[in-house]
């Protein structure tokens, strides 16, 4: 049954989405048909890089350096990490249309933020070598036929000559979002490993950060296998 499932997202895909994935407006241009998002909406979601904290990707406020809340934590595994959205309120519908309703022209509208998202960490890091994707649940794809990161892997391998490297696997474990902060952040410990050996400098990317303990547990596996620097890109901060 899943695969006549799939086939049937992946016609969509083809076809394209009709309407925007944010209010709901009829599209017939272009460019909205291809990002799947109204020009109101896409200049709504206009991406903006605000001082913020490394390790978290929040923006700071007063703060200088690390927030509040890193600075009580352990140094982490990785270096940097640049987040792009809030996770809420209209964020968080735009990444559930995503993430849940695979609104697959999205992974389109989240590219070129992506892409930013590099320069901005090349103004003050060296340049990345290779792009790793966070490894899905193990059987996930499998199950669902649909990995929300796989696909923008897909899609920034056309869009940058930056190599994606598909080098980290994941143990079973427990979900993150089932789990409390303090619960996450010992649940990945030990299941994420690496499996070829990886330049000196690597960027992880992945939807959501909210306490860090994915991108920390993918990154000491990196730093394992050869990685002297490790940064991340995430689409959401929570």
């Amino acid at each position: 049954m899943k695969e006549p499932l799939f086939l049937i997202d992946r016609i969509r895909e083809w076809i394209a989405p009709s309407q925007c994935a944010l209010c709901g407006t009829d599209l017939f241009e272009g460019p909205e048909i291809h990002r799947g998002l109204c020009e109101a909406c896409h200049a709504f979601l206009r991406v903006s890089f605000p001082p913020a904290c490394p390790h978290c990707g929040r923006p700071l406020i007063s703060e200088e350096g690390l927030c509040i809340e890193c600075r009580q934590k352990e140094r982490p595994f990785y270096d940097a990490v640049v987040a792009l959205y809030p996770y809420g309120g209209v964020y968080r519908n735009l990444l559930a249309a995503y993430k849940f309703h695979r609104h697959r022209p999205l992974a389109n509208f989240f590219i070129p933020p992506i892409l930013e998202a590099l320069d901005q960490l090349a103004l003050t890091h060296p340049p990345v070598d290779a792009l790793v994707p966070v490894p899905p649940r193990p059987g996930k794809l499998k199950k669902t036929g649909w990995d929300q990161i796989e696909y923008l892997a897909k899609k920034l391998e056309k869009a940058t000559t930056i190599p994606v490297l598909r080098c980290l696997r994941r143990s079973v474990s427990r979900s993150q979002k089932e789990l409390n902060r303090e619960e996450r952040s010992v649940n990945l410990r030990g299941k994420i490993q690496c499996s070829t050996r990886v330049g000196p400098t690597v960027a992880i990317f992945d939807d959501v950060i909210t306490t860090g303990a994915t991108l920390n547990a993918c990154a000491e596996a990196l730093r394992a296998s050869g990685a002297q620097r490790v940064y991340g890109i995430a689409l959401f901060y929570d």
